[in-house]
């Protein structure tokens, strides 16, 4: 069976996802080719499948002459869209005649936004069948504008088949976009283990290269930073631990999505300046255990959410989690168990439930212990390969 897999990002937690459900699928017997962006940051990765690095060659080569454009957001981001849009229907070109020279019938696209409807109408049209992952219900994380609902709607009536990673997004895309349920596969994230270093770090060299106190109670916000996320729960609820323990830390790593000056402004209004501790930056591969080995637990504090990639590597770390009680997250996380489950926008429900790990080493412990048994069983690649295999062969018939 040959797949073609399109992930048009190349970094970032969708282009982990794809890479490790590539290498799962070859596990599986399966014939994987992966079209990609030009700068791929896993191209240098063991893996067991063919990757085209050919997408936005162009972009990328004007974004490295003049770095300013990767910023995520203003009019940097703008401009990067732009020069996107422009090379995107020659790389649909390419793709369409990749497929047909391989002789490869199944596509599947990890969707990312409304721009992927002109990929599917392609590859539609010229005759493939076509699965299409949603990562995200909701464009960019945000609010359905006007021409979401019909604009969408459309492109999940062109596949053949749809996954998506929690029932909750399985049932907000039959209600907003009134996808037929049978279209629809209900499969999980994968674990992140693939984050995991070679030899194991420890807490205390970790937070020296930080410059992080080894009694210090370090709390994670780990990703990228947009309005979805939540962060400003979590700083006024590390407002209120600080209050009455100085050695509690928030780490911030992740690059900013949109202006972190709101952010910066509760910081300096709460006076936590010598509490968090900011890494405003793409966290390249490599580095990402680093972070992950420095914390006591992680902070998900999310207003909206279908599926987490920071989830799974909290669990592929043995970390507990904090996370808001979002129907895709009461999916994902066992209350109790391996962290809790707080109100959305509740700054004192967080601060209690995060002081409630970090306050009994022997709780933080089991609960890390779970979370890493929920990363090797329910989440192992292998049982996911094989239900996205099943979806090829139904498709292929």
């Amino acid at each position: 069976m040959k797949i073609l897999l399109i992930e048009p990002l190349g970094d970032g937690g969708i282009a982990h996802y794809t890479f490790n459900l590539a290498n799962s699928l070859a596990a599986e017997k399966c014939k994987v080719f992966l079209f990609t962006t030009f700068l791929y940051e896993l191209g240098n990765r063991i893996h067991h499948f063919e990757c085209s690095q050919s997408m936005f060659r162009l972009a990328f080569k004007i974004i490295y002459k003049f770095p300013f454009l990767a910023k995520e957001y203003g009019i940097s981001n703008i401009i990067r869209k732009f020069l996107k849009i422009i090379e995107y229907p020659i790389n649909v070109l390419e793709i369409i005649r990749y497929a047909k020279k391989g002789r490869i019938f199944i596509v599947h696209v990890q969707s990312i936004n409304e721009i992927e409807l002109f990929l599917v109408l392609a590859l539609r049209c010229t005759g493939f069948h076509l699965i299409l992952t949603v990562h995200n219900v909701f464009p960019r994380h945000g609010h359905l504008l006007f021409y979401h609902k019909y604009l969408y709607r459309f492109m999940y009536h062109l596949c053949h088949h749809i996954i998506v990673h929690t029932q909750s997004g399985k049932k907000q895309l039959v209600r907003l976009f009134l996808v037929d349920e049978d279209k629809i596969s209900v499969i999980p994230h994968g674990n992140y283990d693939f984050f995991l270093p070679s030899s194991k770090e420890s807490v205390k060299s970790a937070r020296e290269k930080l410059g992080l106190r080894v009694s210090d109670k370090v709390v994670l916000f780990f990703g990228a930073i947009r309005p979805n996320k939540g962060l400003e729960t979590l700083l006024l609820a590390i407002s209120l631990l600080k209050k009455h323990d100085d050695s509690i830390k928030l780490l911030i790593a992740g690059e900013p999505c949109e202006n972190f000056d709101r952010y910066s402004n509760i910081i300096n209004r709460e006076n936590l300046d010598n509490t968090v501790l900011a890494k405003l930056e793409y966290i390249r591969i490599d580095d990402v255990a680093l972070y992950f080995s420095a914390s006591d637990l992680v902070a998900l504090p999310y207003h909206e959410v279908t599926g987490s990639g920071v989830l799974q590597i909290a669990y592929a770390f043995g970390k507990p989690v904090v996370a808001t009680n979002l129907e895709g997250f009461r999916e994902s996380v066992v209350d109790g168990k391996n962290g809790y489950l707080v109100p959305d926008h509740d700054p004192l429900s967080l601060a209690k439930s995060i002081q409630q790990i970090l306050s009994d080493d022997h709780i933080r412990k089991q609960m890390g212990y779970f979370s890493h048994n929920l990363s090797q069983s329910i989440y192992s690649w292998q049982n996911i390969a094989k239900a996205t295999k099943s979806i090829y062969e139904k498709v292929e018939v």
